[in-house]
């Protein structure tokens, strides 16, 4: 059972990241964590407890563009693996968040914090998850 007097430890991981050059930057890249995450107004409530880092992601090993391809997507999605190793092998964090659309890397993500007991989650999981706990069922 967790103790309730530690605060969870999330380490939120973004899908990629741009060269600071491209011209298709479409978040802020420097700042605090807090300037970083897209939509931070509408989850800080849900922070207020938590501990958490924010981690950039892997580069865009293909361009200085977001994700356009199936290529492209499977190249972030490995490029966040050892991202998540690192992650769950450093002890730090009770869970990962990983943050993007299409969850590139998800399932092979929890194969590895499977081992550390650490839970991934990402967009569409999260909100199977959610609205499976919420549904009532109509009889």
């Amino acid at each position: 059972m967790p103790d309730p007097a530690q605060k969870f430890r999330f380490l939120l991981i973004q899908a990629f990241h741009l060269p600071e050059t491209s011209p298709y930057l479409h978040r802020t890249v420097e700042g605090t964590k807090e300037t970083r995450l897209m939509n931070y107004n509408n989850v800080k409530h849900l922070l207020e407890d938590v501990e958490w880092d924010l981690h950039r992601g892997p580069p865009a090993s293909y361009g200085d563009w977001p994700v356009e391809t199936r290529e492209e997507f499977c190249l972030v999605a490995a490029g966040r693996l050892p991202i998540v190793r690192e992650a769950c092998e450093s002890g730090k964090y009770n869970a990962v968040v990983l943050l993007g659309g299409g969850e590139p890397g998800f399932l092979e993500s929890r194969e590895i914090a499977r081992r550390y007991g650490i839970p991934v989650t990402a967009c569409a999981y999260s909100q199977m998850h959610v609205a499976s706990m919420l549904a009532t069922s109509s009889a």
